[in-house]
């Protein structure tokens, strides 16, 4: 597995360490020369000059079970998230932001220095070990300076690749991607899989007819957990999310339906458990499994 850094995480190390080099070990580098310049500018600049914004206290209570609680800073909670339109705390994010890059200016060489390291260490052209599902070899792969994997399949027997996703095209114009669940169905034809493009962990479904290349119609939003192929690949099992992020039905989508007409197969009564669904290993029963920290149930 190939793990990718950014600037952004190691300039918050350097911050929490509060990491200020005096001066970086010669190498005879143009870097460690520009690091200890980036020393020297930070000395020159005091840290009690650069301050922090402070957000403002506004009043509100709620109360639950007779106990009312005081929360001043309520308003910092944008009620339409994972959607963050509200104008107050974008401000205010806003300017902690400015603070952050104010306050790590002098880091920046030091920064770039050693994500510039860390990165040649990497080998960016890598891919993953092909794993044998039914008559295909399935595999993913970096490219030398992709952001994202690509995935890919080929007969056991022989054959050209077949790319079955591109992440990096799926991200193209994305402020923030993530590939969720990927599921093929048994008869090798359809690919299902999920993905997230806001950062709020929640997934939207589409279903890739792999010998034509499209999409079907069908799209499932609001989704967290897998995927699961039943019926022959006639339909999807699958587990939509609660406003609290939590997983408590497995519902049953048959591909070229309307999702108002999806069924629930299973509905979880207790808060504290999650619901997730998958095939036996003879791939021949639907396995519904539910619990939490230190209870399980298996239905089927």
């Amino acid at each position: 597995m190939t793990t990718r850094i950014s600037r952004y995480a190691l300039a918050m190390a350097l911050a929490a360490t509060n990491f200020v080099p005096a001066a970086v070990r010669a190498a005879n580098s143009e870097d460690s020369t520009r690091v200890t310049i980036s020393a020297a500018a930070a000395a020159a600049t005091p840290a009690a000059e650069i301050k922090p914004p402070v957000a403002e206290k506004r009043p509100h209570s709620y109360t639950h079970h007779g106990i009312t609680i005081e929360d001043p800073y309520d308003w910092l909670y944008d009620k339409s998230y994972p959607v963050v339109d509200d104008e107050d705390v974008l401000d205010h994010v806003k300017a902690e932001n400015a603070y952050f890059e104010a306050k790590m200016a002098a880091q920046a060489p030091l920064t770039e220095a050693l994500f510039t390291e860390m990165r040649g260490r990497i080998k960016e052209d890598d891919s993953t070990v092909p794993q044998k599902d039914g008559e295909f070899l399935y595999w993913s792969e970096f490219e030398e300076g992709a952001q994202y994997r690509k995935h890919w399949r080929k007969a056991a027997a022989g054959g050209e690749a077949e790319l079955l996703i591109d992440e990096n095209q799926l991200a193209e114009g994305l402020e923030y991607f993530r590939l969720g669940a990927a599921s093929i169905s048994q008869n090798g034809r359809y690919l299902a899989f999920s993905t997230d493009t806001s950062g709020g962990e929640r997934y939207t479904a589409r279903i890739k007819d792999l010998q034509t290349g499209e999409l079907l119609p069908d799209e499932l939003t609001n989704l967290r957990g897998g995927l699961t192929w039943v019926a022959n690949d006639t339909a999807l099992v699958y587990g939509p999310s609660t406003e609290e992020w939590r997983t408590l039905e497995a519902r049953l989508h048959v591909i070229g339906t309307p999702v108002e007409s999806d069924v629930t197969l299973y509905k979880e009564e207790d808060q504290s458990f999650g619901v997730g669904a998958g095939l036996s290993a003879q791939e021949d029963w639907l396995i519904i499994a539910t619990g939490d920290n230190e209870t399980s149930e298996v239905r089927w």
